[in-house]
């Protein structure tokens, strides 16, 4: 089934194998995507220059890395990621049930819960 789920959107066999022997949900997303990599020293301009970044992105169904992406909002997040969101939090809670590993960055990303509110 999830194969030929696979096929239906075009992603190439070798690709939904490797998804199934995961045990993670593991997306490997492989036909029509363009990577934007924007690299800088990090001077003047580039905060204001990832928030642009992030929120051209956003509005034309981009998919943000997280660990590339500080200033990515809980809004964009979600517009991106949703779906995955809620799976990744199933996962969490039932695998760190106390948070211990849930960081205030990713509270606010994936719930829009700023430090302190928890």
């Amino acid at each position: 089934m999830l194969a030929e789920r696979h096929a239906a959107r075009g992603v190439p066999e070798r690709a939904a194998t490797e998804r199934s022997r995961h045990p993670w949900p593991l997306t490997v997303r492989s036909a029509n995507h363009l990577t934007l990599d924007p690299v800088s020293t990090g001077g003047p301009g580039w905060d204001e220059y990832l928030q642009a970044f992030n929120e051209f992105c956003s509005a034309n169904g981009g998919k943000p890395l997280f660990n590339q992406t500080p200033h990515l909002t809980h809004q964009q997040a979600q517009a991106a990621f949703a779906s995955e969101i809620e799976q990744f939090q199933q996962l969490r809670r039932a695998s760190d049930p106390h948070g211990r590993f849930y960081t205030p960055w990713f509270q606010q990303l994936f719930e829009g819960v700023s430090q302190g509110e928890t």
